[in-house]
């Protein structure tokens, strides 16, 4: 996981590859869960991708309500293998505009703010050929 925060702190996203199946894991796995193996090495994946899934909450964590909804997605990056992927925020968009399949790019905190975490991506965002002018 080392590898995968130390990335993140670099602005980038690193994911581990399994030589024996050619997959591609991110979030980062030491062992394949299709070959039951160790994986071998880094690679770094893009920071674009898609939404597979998404939810709009008008509660925050702490259960209070809020006056601006929160959007929440699974997205699935450009180059893991099919399927990988880990829940995220998204922003710069209204939730009526949120659909799945939508292409995303992540949005990074200032080089000198970042600490190693996956909070070091702010959210995600459309992307430019795909947002519109309302949204």
């Amino acid at each position: 996981m080392g590898g995968f925060l130390g990335g993140l702190r670099e602005g980038k996203i690193y994911g581990r590859e399994c030589k024996e199946c050619s997959r591609i894991l991110v979030p980062p796995r030491v062992f394949c869960e299709e070959c039951f193996r160790p994986t071998d090495r880094w690679v770094q994946v893009a920071d674009t991708g898609k939404v597979v899934t998404y939810s709009v909450s008008y509660v925050d964590t702490d259960a209070t309500r809020l006056e601006e909804p929160v959007i929440v997605a699974v997205v699935e990056l450009d180059g893991p293998s099919r399927n990988m992927g880990f829940m995220h925020r998204l922003g710069e968009v209204d939730p009526e505009h949120v659909n799945i399949g939508m292409k995303i790019q992540a949005v990074w905190k200032d080089e000198t703010s970042r600490e190693g975490a996956i909070t070091d991506i702010v959210y995600f965002r459309p992307r430019r050929e795909e947002r519109s002018e309302d949204g």
